[in-house]
C-alpha cells in the first residue's frame, strides 16, 4: 500500500498488522500551536532538548520522513536504526527506505526488542498517530510563539495522562501516556 494512500485513508486498519506488545514512541518538540518547523529549519535553538532528544532516541529505531531525514545531520544516524518514508529518490545505504506504512511495520518487525520512536514531521506522526500505533509521546513544550509551517497534531493527544520530567524556563519536557 503506498503512503499517501495510507494517509489519505486512516480507516485501513494497520493495528491488526502491527503487535501491540511492542509500543511506539513518539518525540517531539513544538512550540503552543503545535508548530514544528518553519521552511524546513526547528524556529528555535535549545540545546539541552536537542541533548535529551539525542538520548532519548541512542541505540533505538527510529521512523522519520524524507523532510526531517534531510534537515537531520550526518551524523545523527550513527547509533540507531532509520526507517525514512519517501516516495523516491533516495539512495542511501545508511538508512531503510519505505514508501508506506506497511513497508515500515514490516521493515520494523526486522528488529524485534528494539525500542522505536517516530520523530516526525507532521505527516508521519498524523500517519501513525491517525492509525492509534504510537501509546506514548515525549513532547517538549517550547515557551513563546514562533512562526511555523508545520504542525503536531496536539488534538490526538488530547486527554492523554501527562507527567513533567523536565521544567526550565524556555521549556518543559512531558510524556504523555494513553489513558
Amino acid at each position: 500500500m503506498a503512503f499517501w494512500h495510507a494517509l489519505c485513508h486512516p480507516c485501513v486498519d494497520f493495528a491488526d498488522h502491527y503487535s501491540k506488545e511492542r509500543r511506539l514512541d513518539a518525540v517531539v518538540a513544538c512550540e503552543k500551536g503545535g508548530g514544528i518547523a518553519y521552511r524546513g529549519k526547528t524556529p528555535w535553538h535549545l540545546p539541552e532538548d536537542l541533548k535529551f532528544f539525542c538520548d532519548s532516541t541512542k541505540g533505538k529505531v527510529i521512523i522519520m520522513g524524507r523532510k526531517t531525514y534531510d534537515a537531520m545531520p550526518q551524523s545523527f544516524c550513527h547509533q540507531r536504526v532509520s526507517i525514512v518514508f519517501s516516495k523516491g529518490g533516495l539512495d542511501d545505504a545508511k538508512v531503510h527506505v519505505v514508501d508506506g506504512l506497511e513497508a515500515c511495520l514490516d521493515r520494523l518487525g526486522q528488529y524485534p526488542g528494539k525500542e522505536a520512536c517516530v520523530i516526525g514531521g507532521q505527516d508521519i506522526f498524523e500517519l501513525f498517530l491517525n492509525h492509534d500505533l504510537i501509546d506514548r509521546v515525549y513532547l517538549t513544550r517550547v515557551e513563546g510563539k514562533y512562526n511555523a509551517d508545520r504542525f503536531f497534531p496536539l488534538d490526538k493527544i488530547a486527554g492523554w495522562s501527562e507527567k513533567l520530567l523536565l521544567q526550565r524556563e524556555n521549556f518543559s519536557i512531558f510524556c504523555l501516556s494513553k489513558q
